[in-house]
């Protein structure tokens, strides 16, 4: 509603004069001598409603003629509270803001035209945009959203970089994976009867922020089509007419205001009203209230209420470990932490937990998110080595050495996932070597509610210590060489039970584990947890100066002797026999089993599994999911990921967009 003031001049008892605004609003009043609004000003504010017409007359017989004095004055006056007037006037017998003589009976009409400008976002996190309550923001609780600053790449490969350009510093969209970083605006304008004038002039809409902290930023695009939905994140062709139709920005929103340009309205809508759908993303972060105005020569005519939001660096809207957070003021009682894999630079690393974040926050995730960093070894290239098909990038980057770090990272999960509420849900997703943490917390402790296992490179002999784990014997090649694979000794049946109870077998299977909801998410053939990790098991374990003599006798004080360590002197009082399973496992053990990453048949602590290469996580136009990529959830752009991330959800009990 606008309020909107109409007052008449004074000697309204000579004038008797009715005012009447619309169909039910009636200012009249004539008094009578004595009474004390003789010769005063008769006035009524009135509220109208937004995107309606209402007719203004005047009208009542003149008793007496006076002198200057007895002019009639109707005024349409600004709102309280520095609401802007809201109202465009048509007033073609200058009855409105004009003082005039009042001769004869005058019987006059001009027209109120009340303009309704909106803003709205997905405030709910719903998956739609609607003007209705449930997406009002406010300063308590604005609509928080990211700045893009990272630099997106074409899928495959390493799909970002870091220290490259940002993305929200030019105007164009760069590609598919870059609309990640954009989220839903829509403005509707309604002007009843006068729409034209919007569209050529002389009516202009002007987007701003106001009451800002810090600079709040946005770079406005139209959406392809004027489509409302979704599908610039969810379907390839609709982000490629995105990229191809409407990849240029239209201009940028910030305390400076934008003016949106006629043409933005022309061919949609209709006489009354246009909806424009529009896209955006953070170019600076500060929070403030956006707000649209409609103008004419200069002069706010009407102005939205406005949308609050808040731009914040991504960091900022996820925990990490032992790093301060601020709790959003909509968060929902549930938590899910991301545990990455081997290999992985701190860039690299942070770079898939946003990735993930920023997916799941697309799918409607309103809970804690929290990235645990682990001390895996590291090259120089900015994630996952390139060509990891290749086995021995795994001997030649401390594979095995990275896993004992592994080993003995658990205890740091526990204390990490142990600052998340106790009242939230707790669910674990961790990647690739990155169980191998997860399993040593669950050992140390950890209570999760939910654990999804992606692609890990543990063995399935861990969680599922039958004898259906074992692998029996078979070659592959590799550069054109045949190796055979599992037809070496393993201390996973070793017939000494000191020295088999430091392999692999069973370490995971124990009802510390079984508390929690484990889902594997294997990829059969998976280049990193099949081939490399089964070339590494077989070639590079035991590794250097670690051995296994196959049933040993236990010696002296029941120390086994079977997994050892020397320093390759001859001395017999350079040999260690080894005592720490997490230091057993990844440097002196073979595993008799895959990895649960490319195990389809993992039983044991595993409830269930989900497989990778199932049709609906393909590419389209393909049949076999992920295929052999070990991170295609991250890698891939988010266009095709929509089933991968519901799963996980799903998975996790999480409330999620089910459209």
């Amino acid at each position: 509603m606008v309020p909107i003031r109409l007052k008449t001049a004074s000697c309204i008892e000579c004038h008797r004069v009715k005012l009447q605004a619309g169909p039910h609003f009636v200012l009249s009043r004539p008094p009578t001598r004595g009474d004390s609004t003789h010769d005063t000003q008769v006035e009524q504010v009135f509220r109208f409603k937004k995107g309606q017409v209402y007719p203004v007359t005047i009208g009542g017989a003149v008793t007496e003629l006076g002198s200057t004095n007895a002019l009639y004055t109707a005024l349409v006056e600004p709102g309280t509270n520095g609401v802007p007037p809201g109202y465009i006037l048509e007033d073609p017998d200058e009855i409105l803001g004009y003082e005039r003589p009042a001769f004869g009976v005058a019987n006059k009409e001009a027209t109120l035209i009340v303009p309704d400008l909106r803003l709205a976002v997905d405030a709910n996190r719903d998956g739609s945009v609607t003007f209705d309550p449930a997406d009002r923001t406010t300063a308590a609780k604005p609509f928080r959203f990211w700045v893009n600053e990272d630099t997106d790449l074409p899928s495959g490969g390493n799909p970002e970089t870091v220290g490259g350009t940002p993305d929200g510093t030019d105007n164009t969209i760069n590609s598919p994976r870059d609309l990640e970083d954009f989220t839903r605006l829509r403005l509707k304008v309604r002007v009843p009867g006068r729409m034209d004038s919007l569209r050529f002039g002389p009516l202009t809409v002007e987007m701003r922020f106001a009451e800002a902290t810090g600079a709040p930023a946005l770079r406005v695009f139209r959406a392809a089509d004027n489509a409302e939905g979704t599908g610039f994140l969810y379907d390839p062709h609709a982000a490629s007419l995105q990229l191809s139709f409407a990849g240029t920005a239209i201009g940028g929103a910030g305390v400076s205001p934008m003016a949106l340009s006629p043409a933005e309205f022309q061919g949609l809508g209709d006489d009354d009203e246009v909806v424009l759908n529009l896209l955006v993303e953070g170019v600076s972060a500060g929070r403030g209230k956006l707000l649209v105005a409609l103008k004419q020569g200069g002069a706010v005519l009407a102005e939205s209420p406005g949308v609050w939001i808040e731009l914040l660096p991504v960091v900022q809207m996820y925990q990490e470990a032992g790093v301060p957070f601020t709790v959003p003021p909509d968060e929902q009682p549930h938590s899910i932490t991301f545990v990455h894999g081997w290999h992985m630079s701190p860039d690299g690393s942070r770079n898939y937990a946003e990735t993930m974040f920023k997916r799941l926050w697309h799918r409607g995730f309103r809970g804690r998110f929290l990235y645990f960093r682990w001390d895996t070894g590291f090259s120089s290239t900015f994630n996952n080595v390139p060509l990891v098909g290749e086995a021995v990038s795994a001997y030649l980057a401390n594979f095995n050495g990275s896993e004992r770090i592994a080993w003995n990272s658990g205890r740091q999960l526990r204390e990490a996932m142990n600052e998340i509420p106790s009242s939230y849900s707790r669910n674990l997703a961790a990647h690739s070597m990155g169980n191998i943490v997860a399993g040593a917390a669950l050992l140390a402790g950890l209570n999760v509610d939910n654990y999804v296992l992606m692609q890990g490179a543990v063995p399935a002999s861990c969680y599922d210590p039958s004898e259906e784990r074992r692998q029996a014997p078979y070659p592959r090649d590799y550069a054109g060489i045949s190796i055979d694979l599992f037809d070496k000794p393993t201390p996973d049946d070793d017939p000494v039970p000191e020295t088999r109870a430091l392999a692999y077998r069973g370490r995971l299977s124990s009802a510390q584990i079984e508390q929690a909801n484990l889902v594997n998410f294997f990829l059969p053939g998976d280049a990193a947890t099949v081939r490399a990790w089964e070339f590494n098991n077989d070639q590079f374990k035991p590794a250097g100066q670690y051995a296994y003599s196959r049933g040993a006798p236990v010696g002296d004080g029941g120390i086994q002797r079977g997994l050892w360590w020397n320093n390759g002197m001859a001395r017999f009082d350079t040999f260690r026999s080894l005592t720490d399973p997490y230091e057993a496992m990844p440097l002196a053990c073979k595993s008799w089993s895959k990895t649960v990453g490319g195990d389809r048949e993992t039983d044991g602590t595993i409830d269930s599994s989900e497989d990778l290469e199932s049709i609906q996580y393909s590419l389209p136009g393909d049949v076999l999911g992920f295929r052999d990529d070990h991170s295609a959830q991250f890698k891939r752009n988010i266009q095709v990921l929509k089933p991968f991330y519901d799963e996980l959800l799903r998975v996790f009990e999480v409330p999620r967009i089910t459209q």
